[in-house]
């Protein structure tokens, strides 16, 4: 069985809660530059929430690890930033799995720009592209303190699934049969989808 690219994703402009838009768009490798900058908005407990763990700035930022994000492969990743004026405010991303027709979910939101509704504008569009993908079940690896993570992944119609570490949920939607499924989804590592 073949697996089925991420479909282009054509822009799409969304409304925040302050009434603000933002586009939502795919990362593109012209976007290395504005995605470093990206970095230099996040305070220390927003990257603590998205990697589980201290990252500097020069590793966050480092051109190697930057070229594999914007330069996404069409099958086993697809990233969207949410763009305010040509200004990079958040980032998701989806990874596939080795097999199985999983996909893991991650969002991070510079924190001027969190408590917006962009996560969950980010979380919509993401499962949008997973479900046209063919993606049979979506993952999400949620520090248990972020709970506003957690409030958008329950929204969306993840269950928590167990905690696979102390402090760690791991949230499951199973985009092949009801949402209240509890199927297990085969483990990641933490935090291990850039960016």
């Amino acid at each position: 069985m073949t697996t089925q690219a991420f479909p282009p994703m054509p822009p799409k402009l969304v409304l925040m809660r302050d009434g603000r838009s933002a586009l939502l768009r795919p990362l593109t490798p012209n976007d290395e530059p504005q995605v470093a900058a990206f970095h230099r908005e996040l305070s220390d407990t927003t990257v603590h929430f998205r990697y589980f763990h201290s990252m500097t700035l020069a590793q966050r930022t480092d051109h190697h690890r930057l070229a594999g994000v914007c330069h996404g492969d069409a099958v086993q990743d697809f990233a969207i930033a949410a763009d305010v004026g040509g200004r990079i405010v958040a980032i998701g991303r989806l990874a596939r799995a080795i097999a199985g027709g999983e996909a893991e979910l991650a969002v991070v939101v510079a924190d001027a720009w969190q408590r917006l509704g962009l996560g969950g504008q980010l979380v919509k569009a993401l499962l949008d592209e997973a479900r046209a993908a063919g993606c049979r079940r979506v993952v999400m690896d949620i520090l248990s303190d972020n709970a506003g993570m957690e409030r958008i992944a329950a929204h969306h119609g993840f269950t928590r699934v167990f905690e696979r570490e102390i402090g760690v949920v791991h949230a499951l939607l199973d985009l092949g049969t009801p949402l209240a499924s509890n199927t297990p989804a085969t483990p990641t590592a933490p935090g291990a989808v850039p960016p």
